[in-house]
């Protein structure tokens, strides 16, 4: 007789856990969203927020007047697709790291024979040695990049990058330039004509079935590799996945591992001629790699991003447009929005929120 009160007891019991644990499990994944919502959507001024972990949606999340499917302007994260169309033609043995300028535009040749040299390699790390003016709005009468996007240059603008000067050798002075990005996008297009179309039909999105990707064009039909992509918060989730599956998709590599392994890295390059030292490296800002941006830890020294692990990188663009891969977490966080209005967004914030909800060890 006493046994049914007792199974009654015990099923109560077990109900009664499950609804804790359960309950505990919707206020935590509900504290993580708040929290998430609030740096994202108040303290900055975010457009689309997503963030993708063990290969499930985290955190999705919206500004008024945009959705999903939303076509976002990633201004210089371009560069970081500009190398991976790069990656794709050089595993296609279109071309290879230590191919030189001329090789490829031929032109140079002579209308600026200096540059002939300069190899594949050189301008994924830029280090070019080119002469090249990376400022924007505080310095526009002087700027090199403003110039090709918004003045006479922009209808051709790998020409205006292929006519500067030579500075100095490269590998030499480390100097971000869009410039160096035009001309891979100009080197691209003259060994994979297809590369460079705008959307659907372009061989990254078909590989990826990216379904709101677009390669801006200027007037002369090169890809505007420096500034000018335009994609959903998803598509570019995918562009990490394929990083972070080092450069395997479905089952077939589009990418070498190697080329994955090299171009997320601080500067080094595959002849181990050259390196940067961490005194020409500031600690406290992202460290470039090869058209993406680094957290490595450089002679034991505070990591940009201390929260994610030492071998995240992510492509970045103006005004806070970020798409982060943390390979040992198996993270992809990709972010859109305008850091004149609020707070400037920091990848290190979302990184400590992560961690105090336990995503991040």
């Amino acid at each position: 007789m006493l046994k049914y009160p007792f199974m009654r007891l015990a099923g109560f019991i077990s109900f009664f856990l499950i609804f804790c644990v359960t309950s505990l499990r919707s206020h935590a994944e509900s504290t993580l969203k708040q929290d998430l919502d609030e740096y994202f959507f108040q303290t900055t001024e975010s457009f689309s927020a997503e963030i993708e972990a063990e290969g499930k949606v985290l955190y999705s999340n919206h500004a008024k007047g945009f959705h999903a499917n939303s076509k976002h302007l990633y201004w210089s994260a371009a560069k970081s697709i500009t190398v991976t169309l790069l990656g794709m033609a050089i595993y296609q043995k279109k071309l290879n790291l230590q191919t030189p300028l001329c090789e490829v535009v031929d032109e140079v040749r002579t209308s600026n024979p200096d540059l002939c040299t300069i190899t594949v390699e050189d301008f994924i790390f830029w280090v070019s040695g080119i002469q090249w003016a990376e400022v924007y709005e505080k310095n526009a009468t002087n700027s090199d990049v403003v110039e090709i996007l918004f003045g006479t240059a922009h209808s051709n603008m790998a020409a205006y990058a292929l006519a500067r000067k030579k500075k100095h050798n490269a590998r030499l002075i480390f100097n971000y330039s869009s410039g160096d990005s035009l001309i891979l996008s100009k080197i691209i297009r003259k060994v994979w004509p297809e590369a460079v179309r705008l959307s659907s039909e372009n061989p990254l999105a078909r590989a990826l079935d990216l379904k709101n990707f677009v390669l801006s064009q200027d007037s002369e039909g090169t890809f505007v590799g420096s500034s000018f992509l335009y994609s959903s918060t998803e598509d570019m989730r995918s562009i990490g996945r394929l990083y972070l599956q080092q450069g395997k998709w479905n089952g077939q590599q589009i990418l070498s591992k190697e080329f994955v392994n090299l171009v997320t890295n601080p500067l080094h390059f595959s002849d181990k001629s050259f390196s940067y030292s961490a005194s020409q490296l500031n600690p406290q800002k992202p460290h470039p790699a090869g058209h993406w941006w680094s957290n490595a830890l450089i002679d034991d020294k505070v990591r940009p991003w201390p929260s994610f692990d030492p071998k995240s990188f992510s492509a970045m663009g103006h005004w806070g447009q970020v798409l982060l891969v943390s390979p040992a977490h198996k993270l992809i966080m990709t972010r859109t929005g305008d850091d004149r209005k609020k707070e400037k967004f920091e990848i290190e914030n979302v990184g400590k929120i992560l961690k105090a909800h336990g995503i991040l060890k």
